[in-house]
């Protein structure tokens, strides 16, 4: 029995010295070989992006005179920080050793070319093409990713939504946005406002009325930071019914360029198409953003002058004659 619990537990031992052995190997290893990168190429080498879907259309980002551009969805500019944040991030990547390295493993994976979640090609100008299948994700932002001919999968830093894979994903939100410093004057509704400084105030006050400075202040920033659901597009269509607007507002730059906005209500639906008089596309806004612009009037944005308090005059003091309680012991003796 001695000899037999001897054997067992110089095995167990063999088998913990292996364990170490193979973990500081492959730690050291797997260092080494995260310099590699994944793709090697650089998004500066890059004019075309392509990302398909297990299901759905395959979204085009192109660029063109040194800007990103969706040319199948109205030609749209693209937000600059995603390209760089989600692509360069892909293109950035490097690798350890692989998770897997057979083909069968591709479809468990989910990495095959018939059968993936999400697809990638990098082209370029000079010929190149870089094909990337990303697959399941083994973890919290890491994602299992083949390169197209070859078999080794690895777990790469990324999370999937990253990569959005529909094109109103990518448009630049901020495309309606104006400086607001650059701002001078604002039309809307039946007030008008101008700039005072760093504020604004409404234009022909009477002698008893003032701008209410945080609703200016409220307004002045609702317009210059408008975000949009969806870019419809460059044509008008007549459920758009821009002919019969529920609102219009303009802005007049510093520069003296004044851009006019027209909002009207979609037929049929709650959300409602803006259309810039500096832009040919048409948006889709959301009925919460339209109602709050509504709630902009000069009923509300102007107020009756605060009446100027009175200065309180301090009260006379009066000196009241000590209490015999309150008087010292020796003026009590005194006293007759």
């Amino acid at each position: 029995m001695a000899k037999q619990a001897n054997i067992l537990i110089g095995v167990l031992v063999l088998q913990v010295y292996l364990a170490v052995g193979l973990m500081m190997n492959g730690t050291d290893s797997g260092a080494f070989a995260s310099k590699q990168q994944l793709l090697g190429v650089k998004l500066d080498e890059i004019d075309k992006i392509t990302i398909t879907e297990k299901e759905g259309s395959p979204v085009l980002i192109s660029k063109s005179d040194g800007k990103w551009l969706l040319p199948d969805h109205h030609e749209f500019p693209v937000s600059n920080d995603k390209v760089d944040g989600a692509t360069g991030k892909l293109l950035d990547a490097t690798v350890g050793w692989p998770v897997a390295t057979t083909p069968s493993a591709t479809k468990r994976f989910k990495v095959a070319a018939d059968d993936f979640e999400k697809k990638v090609v990098f082209s370029g100008p000079n010929g190149i093409s870089k094909t990337l299948y990303l697959g399941t994700s083994p973890g919290f932002k890491k994602i299992h990713a083949r390169r197209d001919g070859d078999d080794n999968i690895y777990a790469i830093n990324f999370s999937a939504y990253e990569l959005a894979a529909k094109p109103n994903d990518w448009a630049d939100q901020q495309y309606l946005h104006i400086d607001g410093e650059d701002v001078a004057e604002i039309e809307l509704a039946d007030v008008a406002l101008k700039r005072n400084g760093d504020n604004f105030v409404v234009k022909s006050l009477a002698d008893s009325e003032q701008t209410n400075a945080s609703k200016a202040s409220s307004l002045h920033s609702q317009l210059s930071n408008l975000s949009f659901l969806e870019v419809l597009g460059k044509t008008d269509k007549p459920e758009y019914q821009q002919n019969e607007p529920e609102l219009t507002y303009s802005v007049l730059l510093k520069g003296g360029d004044q851009v006019s906005f027209k909002i009207s209500k979609i037929a049929d639906q709650d959300d409602y198409v803006l259309k810039p008089s500096n832009s040919e596309h048409y948006f889709k806004l959301a009925k919460h953003v339209v109602d709050g612009l509504k709630g902009f009037s000069r009923a509300n944005l102007v107020e009756d002058k605060a009446k100027p308090q009175r200065s309180v005059e301090p009260s006379p003091e009066v000196k009241v004659a000590p209490s015999a309680e309150s008087e010292s012991p020796g003026a009590a003796a005194a006293k007759p």
